[in-house]
C-alpha cells in the first residue's frame, strides 16, 4: 500500500494534467472487465479511463518501489493467518481446476482460516466453488510472503522529494511516453487474440 500522501500527490498531478478537479477515483472499475483499468471522474462531468495519465498510478503501484516499508516485512502475509476469514481477488483462477467458474468481472477468493471462519463462509448465500490454498497461491503470492522490492526504492523517494511528483514520474518512467503507452496497449490487444 503506497502512502496516502503519495496518492494525494497523484491526484494533484492528474488535476494539473487533466485541467479539472478529481471527485472520484476507481482503481478497478468493472466496466471493462476484471483487469486493472483505472477511472477518474472530474467535477466538470468528464470521466477519464485507460489514458496514460490515469494508468500511471498503476505503473507506480505495481513497480513495488513506492510501498510503505512495512509492506516488505508484513507479518500477516503468511498462509497461517490470524483472522477467521481472508478475502482477496482470485488472481490466476483461469489456471486452476475451477477455471470455468471465472468470468470477466473477477472472482473473489475467500479463505476460511478457522472453524469459525468456515462456519461463516458456509452461511453466506453466495455462488461458491471449493478450491485449495495450493491452487490460489501461484496467482496470489502475498498470501504466503510479503511484497518484494526488487529494485532500490530510495532513489525514487529522493527524486520525489527533490524533483516533485512530476519529475519522479518522468525520471522513473511511471508515466510512459505516448509511443511506449501505445505499444503496450497494442501488445495487450495482440495477447487477447
Amino acid at each position: 500500500m503506497p502512502s496516502p500522501g503519495l496518492f494525494a500527490a497523484h491526484l494533484r498531478f492528474l488535476e494539473r494534467r487533466l485541467g479539472c478537479k478529481v471527485v472520484a477515483y476507481n482503481h478497478r472499475p468493472k466496466n471493462r472487465g476484471w483487469g486493472h483499468c483505472e477511472a477518474v471522474a472530474c467535477d466538470d462531468g468528464s470521466v477519464h479511463q485507460g489514458s496514460r495519465m490515469v494508468e500511471s498510478w498503476k505503473r507506480l503501484f505495481y513497480g513495488n518501489r513506492m510501498l510503505r516499508p512495512s509492506c516488505y516485512a508484513c507479518p500477516y502475509t503468511t498462509s497461517n493467518r490470524s483472522s477467521d476469514v481472508t478475502i482477496a481477488d482470485f488472481w490466476g483462477i483461469e489456471r486452476t481446476r475451477i477455471a470455468a467458474f471465472s468470468d470477466d468481472l473477477g472472482v473473489s477468493l475467500v479463505l476460511a482460516n478457522t472453524p469459525k471462519g468456515l462456519d461463516a463462509a458456509k452461511r453466506c448465500d453466495i455462488d461458491a466453488r471449493r478450491s485449495s490454498l495450493e491452487e490460489a497461491l501461484p496467482g496470489n503470492p502475498m498470501l504466503s510472503r510479503p511484497t518484494s522490492c526488487t529494485q532500490p526504492r530510495e532513489p525514487v523517494w529522493e527524486a520525489l522529494c527533490s524533483n516533485g511528483y512530476d519529475g519522479m514520474m518522468k525520471r522513473f518512467r511511471f508515466l510512459p511516453t505516448r509511443v511506449r503507452f501505445a505499444g503496450a496497449r497494442f501488445k495487450r490487444f495482440l495477447h487477447r487474440l
